[in-house]
């Protein structure tokens, strides 16, 4: 019998460090890439973790992500760049 199940841990804190240290390294402003389900990490928690830290900016695959966004009311300022239509 197979196992179908995985459990991610999200932490928020290393997401943000992580974007951080981009920003900061870099001097540049950072776009989110969000395409796939936010890589299989589940696009409304990260992009709410995201928005919640002051990053509005978000890229997606196709429309159908750029509605899941849409349709949270909480991230009624996010941007989004739709590289595929």
């Amino acid at each position: 019998m197979a196992i179908n199940s995985v459990k991610m841990y999200i932490s928020e804190k290393n997401l943000i460090y992580n974007m951080e240290y981009l920003k900061s390294n870099f001097n540049k402003e950072v776009l989110a890439v969000v395409k796939s389900n936010a890589y299989g990490h589940d696009i409304n928690l990260i992009t709410k973790l995201l928005y919640k830290n002051g990053y509005k900016n978000f890229a997606v695959a196709r429309l159908v992500e750029a509605q899941k966004i849409i349709l949270n009311t909480r991230l009624s300022q996010a941007e989004i760049l739709i590289l595929k239509v």
